[in-house]
């Protein structure tokens, strides 16, 4: 079942500098996924045809630099309480894997957090939000075309806390836990760097290089990508591998007709 989102609703964007709703640089170079999804989704589902709004919903931006799960647990009171939301994304994991995180303890802080934003009492109407969707690591150090990511595997010199290979499967089996449903969009964007991403052997194009090297921020092709995946299910002829749901997202009027 796809995940409903009605008019006016308030959706919470959880998470580091993918979702802050900044940009890194000026002229930016990097690009917020979240800002482009919800882009299109008041453009092409909550405006009529003479461009005008029809109760679109509202992104609410949570997204602060270089945190973790760690970070957000302890930062609930002024980053989720105040917005009662309807719904929240979370976008986390990418800074517990640069970092090295260890893995119970991100375990313990991924559980925490779901069981926080479940609970009706965090919230300032009592309410807790009709649905959470965990978004995992997407783009980290993509050093394409040859797929080599040096934070998808651990060699000796690196620390296996720092692998996407090792914290995506705690956060995916924590939100089954939690009903909570869940995407890992990294075989999505390795199959489309690999497709095309032939000529380029230093870095990913959907990432900038302008970040320390990690490229672990979108440039706008990637905010397009995963705008793309999310609402359409491909991007680029890429298909959208294992997403929780598809279509992803269902639409709904403030009269609670569908929107096609």
């Amino acid at each position: 079942m796809s995940l409903p989102i009605n008019a006016f609703d308030r959706i919470l964007a959880l998470g580091n500098s993918k979702t802050d709703g900044t940009t890194t640089t000026s002229p930016p170079t990097t690009f917020k996924w979240c800002t482009r999804l919800f882009e299109r989704i008041r453009a092409e589902k909550f405006t009529d045809g003479d461009g005008f709004d029809i109760g679109a919903p509202s992104l609410i931006q949570s997204g602060v630099a270089s945190d973790t799960v760690t970070a957000v647990n302890a930062a609930i009171a002024t980053r989720v309480t105040p917005w009662s939301p309807d719904a929240i994304i979370v976008e986390l994991g990418t800074n517990d894997v640069t970092s090295g995180i260890v893995l119970a303890t991100f375990q313990t802080q991924v559980n925490n957090l779901l069981t926080t934003l479940q609970n009706p009492l965090t919230y300032q109407n009592g309410r807790a939000p009709r649905w959470i969707l965990w978004v995992g690591p997407n783009m980290i150090g993509e050093k394409f075309p040859d797929g080599a990511n040096p934070f998808d595997t651990s060699p000796p010199a690196v620390d296996v806390n720092h692998t996407i290979n090792d914290k995506t499967p705690i956060l995916a089996a924590r939100c089954a836990a939690f009903s909570v449903p869940f995407w890992n969009p990294r075989a999505t964007v390795v199959a489309w760097e690999t497709t095309y991403n032939l000529g380029n052997s230093g870095s990913g194009l959907l990432t900038t290089s302008a970040d320390g090297g990690t490229g672990k921020h979108e440039v706008a092709l990637g905010a397009e990508a995963m705008a793309g995946w999310m609402l359409d299910s491909s991007f680029q002829g890429i298909p959208a591998s294992g997403l929780p749901a598809s279509p992803l997202f269902s639409f709904f009027r403030a009269d609670g007709s569908q929107i096609p």
